[in-house]
């Protein structure tokens, strides 16, 4: 299943936003904007990369939002970006189709 993740945590905590966007990297999702990953990942997968956020964030004491919404492969395949960039997005090695994958 496709799922989209998004964060939110303050630019006092500089260090744990790019500590959650490598964990997110880690377990196979790919960066879409800033602060927002998509990926097709086991139900397993998210689950172990919630379990890792959660440990993270709550030991430590940062204030965060994460977000994880499931997106089924056909409402992926429809969707649609609107963009000024001169790049062609897209990678076969990631499964995400090309309309929603930030090269």
């Amino acid at each position: 299943m496709f799922w989209v993740i998004t964060y939110d945590v303050p630019a006092t905590h500089d260090e744990w936003r790019l500590k959650v966007a490598k964990t997110l990297s880690n377990f196979g999702f790919f960066r879409i904007q800033y602060s927002v990953f998509v990926g097709d990942r086991t139900n397993n997968t998210v689950q172990a990369c919630k379990l890792k956020l959660e440990s993270m964030l709550k030991n430590n004491l940062v204030p965060a939002d994460i977000r994880f919404f499931p997106l089924c492969t056909s409402c992926a395949q429809g969707t649609f970006r609107i963009n000024n960039c001169n790049y062609k997005p897209g990678n076969a090695k990631t499964g995400i189709p090309s309309n929603i994958l930030i090269t």
